[in-house]
């Protein structure tokens, strides 16, 4: 749950890498 957060919070800080960010929190979600 907390790595999913730190994601999360990585995603806001790398907006402008956030399509990248976002399909390494699809990856967390899928192997969670």
């Amino acid at each position: 749950m907390s790595q999913r957060f730190v994601s999360i919070t990585i995603f806001f800080f790398h907006s402008n890498e956030r399509h990248y960010i976002a399909r390494k929190i699809k990856e967390v979600i899928i192997q969670n």
